[in-house]
């Protein structure tokens, strides 16, 4: 009698490695007042849009404010920050963005409840 024996690997990892999503993207922004005579929100469509990923973080400039964006292992981008007028330099609103990058294509939405922009991006350099 012969036995066959059938033997099965696996590789268990500890995780999958997080991507990398470091370059240059650029595209365009669109701009629209959810509000008449929003202030610190100028209409603008198809307006030429540029970002640098590096190390997974991208900046973004928000009224008087830089932020530090941190893009998460998925591509998904997920924060609010405060958003102050340049002329008052107080807060005055909360600002939520929302996005992702998928391959070499990176989609947001900025907005609050006088705002939104919708940025359409393309990675152009690595």
């Amino acid at each position: 009698m012969r036995t066959l024996l059938v033997v099965i690997g696996m590789t268990i990892a500890g995780g999958a490695a997080a991507a990398n999503f470091d370059g240059v993207y650029t595209g365009t922004r669109t701009t629209n007042p959810l509000r008449p005579g929003t202030v610190g929100c100028t209409p603008a469509n198809a307006v030429a849009s540029k970002f640098i990923v590096r190390n997974n973080h991208f900046k973004m400039k928000m009224g008087n404010d830089t932020n530090d964006i941190v893009v998460a292992p998925d591509g998904t981008i997920e924060t609010s920050m405060a958003y102050r007028y340049a002329a008052q330099g107080t807060m005055n609103s909360v600002v939520h963005v929302n996005g992702k990058i998928v391959g070499d294509v990176f989609q947001m939405e900025i907005g609050n409840e006088y705002c939104s922009t919708h940025v359409s991006l393309k990675k152009t350099a690595s």
